[in-house]
């Protein structure tokens, strides 16, 4: 017998009409009346028919996971996990993230690390563990890396001759980037980036000159936001072939002047490869927004200005893992040859996995199966009742692990937003989808109109996540 299946949502918008959407499938669909009346009454008696409503349709409600057996929804979260631990355990890449110091020039509040004072460099002998560490684990001759730390242009000579010496391996790098402050980051380093095959910058700004120069300050107190601006500057009008990414921190002292902050740099940096993002601020700080609160602000961006937040508005499947603690073939090591599997983990010397300097560099496989297996949605019995589960793949593995394993229990904030606000996400993507749609139709581009049809798919798993 077919049911109504539990990871349906059919709901009528105010602004734009008549929708549903299925998260076992992950498709959005668009209804005139008839066929979202015909729907509710569905809701309530699977057995409700109509000469109205087409063949193609209800056969689609059952391709769509609309219509559905327990035991389907059952096989198809079992598929899902398959294809998840295919990803990670499967994976041909090979991934790291190399912190060459975990000393940092900065001293800002929020920071996670408690490691800034620590002026430990990756030596030579380190540098040569982690070359035989990554010939040991590569398997497609290509690698992907993260420079991070502390702050890694502190040892950028490090970044050079790690970059030099898997070169002189027959090493492919994929790709490569470089996360860092930016106060350092001046002509001569920019001048290498290409090849360092550093493909992206990522650069931190706290807001505004005046909101920045109070939270993100060099350790002995200087301001710090003009000289990034600068650097910045260097770097958009250098020959370097990348693309600068400028994270802007967020928490409820710095909101507000978030969208002052990137119209400024928009304007600055018109037509070079410089993107700028907001990114919530995490932690146990007072000023640290909830989950709720942040999807609330990236609503507003969007309603208020325009912009788009990454990963907010459309779900994505859980089907390939969310993060590189969860990848077999992915690590973070530290200067020390220490290894971890979460960046947040980096100088917490409990949350180490082991040593490259070791013969069996992995040691600690309890917080490995953690990060593997323990932050599992699939093997949570809570997790497996919830409609949500196939679209929870930006859940934090770290807060989710913590949570579920961690004595004091602080951690809570690690569902999805989407729990909360699943509606509104939808509503904007379709306001999104609609103006993608008069782009299309004024360049003559064929579009499906709803009344064609009745219904249409807006959005399904095997189209991109953004129209535009």
């Amino acid at each position: 017998m077919n049911n109504w299946s539990k990871y349906n949502t059919l709901f009528q918008s105010q602004r734009f009409g008549y929708f549903l959407y299925n998260a076992m499938s992950n498709t959005f669909f668009q209804l005139n009346e008839t066929y979202y009346k015909f729907l509710e009454l569905l809701n309530k008696n699977t057995e409700h028919q109509s000469a109205e409503i087409s063949e193609e349709f209800l056969t689609l409600l059952h391709e769509k996971n609309i219509l559905t057996e327990e035991k389907n929804d059952k096989k198809k979260l079992m598929v899902k996990q398959y294809l998840r631990n295919c990803s990670c355990y499967n994976t041909p890449d090979f991934s790291i993230t190399i912190c060459p110091t975990l000393a940092c020039n900065f001293h800002c509040f929020y920071c996670f690390e408690k490691t800034q004072k620590n002026t430990t460099v990756m030596s030579q002998e380190t540098i040569d563990k982690l070359i035989v560490f990554i010939k040991k684990r590569i398997s497609s001759k290509k690698i992907k890396i993260d420079w991070y730390g502390g702050e890694p242009t502190l040892a950028f000579d490090k970044i050079q001759t790690i970059t030099q010496r898997i070169n002189n391996e027959g090493i492919v790098i994929d790709s490569a980037r470089l996360v860092t402050n930016g106060y350092l980051l001046d002509s001569s380093m920019i001048n290498e980036l290409n090849d360092l095959h550093i493909q992206s910058v990522q650069i931190t700004l706290d807001g505004i000159q005046e909101i920045h120069d109070k939270r993100r300050r060099l350790r002995g107190g200087k301001a710090t936001f003009e000289r990034i601006i600068t650097n910045i500057d260097t770097l958009a009008d250098s020959s370097y072939r990348g693309k600068c990414h400028i994270r802007v921190n967020i928490d409820k002292e710095n909101m507000k002047s978030y969208t002052l902050l990137r119209k400024k740099l928009l304007e600055r940096y018109k037509d070079k490869q410089v993107n700028i993002y907001a990114s919530r601020v995490k932690g146990d700080a007072v000023s640290t927004l909830t989950s709720d609160e942040w999807t609330e602000f990236c609503l507003e961006l969007y309603r208020q200005d325009g912009i788009i937040s990454n990963s907010i508005f459309y779900p994505k499947s859980n089907d390939f893992g969310s993060c590189v603690a969860n990848f077999n073939a992915m690590y973070v090591i530290g200067p020390n040859g220490e290894i971890y599997k979460c960046w947040e983990d980096v100088g917490i010397t409990k949350n180490v996995i082991g040593n490259i300097y070791h013969e069996e560099p992995i040691s600690n496989y309890e917080l490995l199966a953690a990060y593997n297996i323990g932050s599992d949605p699939y093997v949570d019995e809570k997790c497996l009742d919830c409609r949500f589960l196939p679209i929870c793949s930006e859940v934090c593995v770290k807060k989710r692990i913590e949570s579920k394993f961690a004595t004091d229990q602080k951690c809570h904030d690690y569902c999805t937003h989407f729990k909360n606000h699943l509606i509104p996400c939808l509503e904007e993507y379709y306001d999104i989808f609609l103006t993608a749609e008069t782009s299309r139709n004024l360049l003559n581009l064929e579009i499906e109109p709803l009344s064609k049809k009745g219904y249409r798919i807006i959005q399904t798993e095997k189209t991109i996540a953004h129209p535009t």
